[in-house]
């Protein structure tokens, strides 16, 4: 295994390829270190997924739980142990000292315990400066504070939920688009793709699958649309509703949909 990089500026990021990959050790409860070559801009959430299916291939992962019950511990750029508080955050956001983080199980506490971790999470009372802000600040006012900071949250998440009563503006910030930069295919690729890509689609709800042909520039939701009328055709129902389908790339948590082109998304699987 190589050795894990501790850089002198305290960021990690600076190691990263021409890519935006990152070489990380991730260290399991099981004592098992798994080595992973990660994009530093992809949520750890969906990074996690990926951790667990490599875990499978490892020594003792059958002593593992599912990945959901685990968290994150890494050494800040403060050098404090620190807990990642939000899994849809990518590395970058982080500032990593060195380059692994630790899998620990989450504790067993209530949402109350949680959203305080969270609010000192925010207004940095942490580690070292969570202690000197005890002797600065009295119990009346952070209580005070975190009373205002949940009823404020509070009402802004009514809020949102009142100007987006579809969920698309949630759906989109939480699962945001990875696209390339042009859509323009390179030289090898193209060669072998010229006008139509060929795409393995799945419907969750059958289970069944359809192979469609779709032009190279084709968007998710022309490809929705050719899945919906195929599985109606099939099936002789007429009254499914397009609008209620994305597209998931298989075994992952990316998401297709929008007016790109789909040779224009960063996937690692063609199956959708």
């Amino acid at each position: 295994m190589p050795p894990v990089i501790v850089s002198p500026d305290l960021d990690v990021t600076s190691f990263q390829n021409d890519l935006g990959q990152l070489d990380i050790d991730f260290l399991l409860p099981n004592g098992i270190c798994v080595p992973l070559q990660v994009d530093i801009d992809r949520p750890l959430d969906q990074i996690k997924q990926e951790l667990w299916k490599q875990a499978a291939n490892y020594p003792l992962f059958q002593q593992l739980a599912t990945f959901d019950k685990y968290g994150f511990l890494y050494i800040s750029g403060e050098g404090q142990k620190e807990d990642v508080m939000d899994e849809s955050v990518g590395i970058s956001e982080l500032r990593l000292a060195a380059s692994f983080l630790k899998v620990v199980e989450k504790p067993a506490d209530d949402k109350r315990k949680t959203i305080d971790r969270q609010i000192n999470s925010l207004i940095g009372m942490k580690g070292s400066n969570y202690i000197q802000a005890q002797h600065s600040v009295s119990k009346a006012e952070i209580s005070e504070f975190r009373q205002k900071m949940t009823t404020y949250c509070n009402n802004d998440v009514l809020k949102q939920a009142n100007q987006d009563p579809t969920g698309l503006v949630y759906f989109e910030y939480k699962h945001p688009c990875r696209l390339r930069s042009t859509s323009e295919l390179p030289p090898d690729v193209e060669n072998m793709v010229i006008d139509y890509i060929v795409l393995t689609v799945i419907v969750q709800e059958t289970g069944t699958s359809y192979k469609l042909r779709v032009k190279k520039l084709s968007t998710p939701d022309e490809l929705v649309k050719m899945t919906v009328d195929k599985w109606s055709s099939k099936s002789g129902q007429k009254t499914i509703n397009c609008n209620d389908y994305v597209l998931q790339v298989l075994g992952m948590n990316d998401f297709l949909y929008g007016d790109n082109p789909l040779v224009m998304f960063k996937v690692n699987s063609y199956h959708t």
